[in-house]
């Protein structure tokens, strides 16, 4: 199995890159490296915060500093407080947990433009589920709870979208709005569950919640949105023409969202 990479801002499993082809974020590194972090639900590092409670403690209680001693307390107040926090921190990374994290609404890149029309295969091309191993042309899996998404993986092939005068191409990395019309398929996922381990998560981890998957439907009509380009097809060439085709093209960072027309509203 190909090397995963995770990215910690938005639990997107992905191949190897420096940047998330969803977020734009650079927190994405080998996912058997970062699983140390999977127990936090945000990047800031208990470690760091409490380096400065505990200075704030030692300067306060000194005689150079008396003015920061009503800081002291609260900072020693503090320390208390979540001292049960990081026993139960402690415990779920012992225990190789994976905390859920809130998912970043998706954003369009800038300049996009709006396609409205039917999916339709592109030359036929298709890629293979890892849910059930049936040949689509866009899906998403993700294992998430009521407080968040643990891990997610996306994969798309090249398609078209028929808005009926046009057919334009979809190609590049892409993101799928949850819509219940696509979503197929709930299933509860247990600390034995494969599932995470074949999306590419290292084996040893724990993981639990629910594996929901979202699928593009070939029958119902998508908004598509991306910045354009044109390029020459041959499908489209006719006589003289060069098949000049438009095309939105989804890159690292800006993927091409997918969404329903109740949807687009709200991106």
């Amino acid at each position: 199995m190909e090397r995963a990479y995770l990215c910690l801002g938005c639990r997107l499993l992905q191949s190897a890159t420096v940047q998330c082809v969803q977020c734009g974020g650079t927190t994405v590194a080998p996912a058997d490296l970062v699983r140390e972090l999977l127990a936090y639900r945000d990047l800031s590092l208990a470690a760091e915060r409490d380096l400065g409670l505990i200075t704030a403690l030692l300067a306060g209680g000194s005689i150079a500093m008396p003015i920061l001693f009503p800081f002291a307390l609260v900072s020693l107040g503090a320390l208390a407080v979540r001292a049960p926090m990081r026993r139960i921190r402690a415990r779920a990374q012992k225990e190789h947990r994976v905390e859920p994290i809130r998912l970043p609404p998706p954003v369009a890149a800038a300049r996009s433009v709006a396609v409205e029309g039917a999916p339709k295969r592109f030359r036929g091309t298709t890629v293979r589920s890892r849910w059930d191993g049936a040949e689509v042309i866009a899906e998403e899996i993700a294992i998430e709870t009521d407080e968040g998404v643990i891990v997610r993986h996306a994969i798309a092939a090249p398609f078209f979208v028929d808005a009926g005068s046009e057919r334009v191409l979809i190609r590049g990395h892409v993101r799928l709005s949850v819509a219940a019309a696509w979503t197929i398929g709930n299933r509860p996922i247990g600390s034995a569950d494969a599932l995470p381990h074949e999306l590419g998560l290292p084996a040893d981890l724990r993981v639990r919640g629910t594996a929901r998957r979202t699928r593009l439907d070939e029958r119902a009509n998508v908004i598509a949105i991306g910045p354009q380009s044109f390029e020459a097809l041959p499908e489209h060439a006719a006589l003289r023409e060069a098949g000049t085709t438009r095309v939105l093209v989804g890159e690292p960072g800006a993927p091409v969202l997918i969404a329903t027309p109740a949807a687009f509203a709200q991106i």
